[in-house]
């Protein structure tokens, strides 16, 4: 099977679809091994010298245009808090990229990737559940199973140099491909290839050699 690995941050719209569109194809397309690696958004667009586009107004109300089009195309429940920009201007979804950097080499991948679509389902909402919240990230968890032991520990860990020093490395590999925004999916071929956004599941199915087209719409 061929990896292929998700690199998201909570706070990304794009992230929530390419998350959900990966998360279909499971089963699906069988050559596929689905990984998910958490970096923070805003650093990637420093290293990169990247505007973010919610600071452009042109592109900003584009986006917005584009992610309601998605919503209804791909049928992902879907809608930008109110706050948003309070939110991503004040880095309150920090904790949560803490949280499942700690969490994800403590529970099977399966787990953590249907975590990962737990946090994006309940922030990208009108009236979002504050996914930053220790209360609330233990209650994600172990409504999944995870047991109370490993996330106490995931909770006294998270804010650790060890847990920021996991999402650095995250980073490291992000600038090394020459990243400037999330999500960027990497296919691990004998010479890797990424794409960049929510738009080219095609493009992914064919690298893959994949002969089935992706699942765009819910079934």
């Amino acid at each position: 099977m061929t990896i292929v690995e998700l690199f998201f941050d909570i706070i990304s719209p794009f992230s929530r679809f390419q998350h959900e569109l990966l998360m279909r194809q499971l089963g699906h397309w069988k050559s596929m091994h689905l990984k998910m690696t958490p970096v923070m958004i805003r650093e990637v667009f420093a290293s990169a010298e990247n505007m973010p586009p919610g600071m452009n107004q042109s592109k900003a109300i584009y986006l917005n245009r584009d992610l309601k089009r998605l919503t209804e195309f791909h049928k992902i429940p879907f809608a930008l808090p109110k706050d948003f920009m309070e939110i991503a201007m004040e880095f309150k979804t920090d904790p949560a990229q803490l949280f499942l950097s700690a969490i994800q080499h403590q529970i099977d991948e399966a787990t953590y990737n249907r975590l990962v679509g737990v946090f994006f389902l309940n922030f990208f909402t009108s009236n979002p559940i504050e996914v930053w919240n220790p209360d609330i990230m233990r209650k994600f968890a172990t409504e999944l199973g995870v047991s109370s032991d490993i996330v106490d520990k995931t909770l006294e860990t998270m804010n650790s140099e060890e847990t920021k020093g996991k999402l650095e490395k995250n980073l490291e590999r992000v600038k090394e491909l020459g990243g400037f925004g999330l999500p960027i999916t990497l296919i691990h071929l004998n010479k890797p290839q990424w794409v960049f956004g929510s738009d080219r599941m095609h493009i992914i199915g064919h690298l893959l050699n994949e002969k089935q087209p992706p699942i765009l719409q819910k079934q």
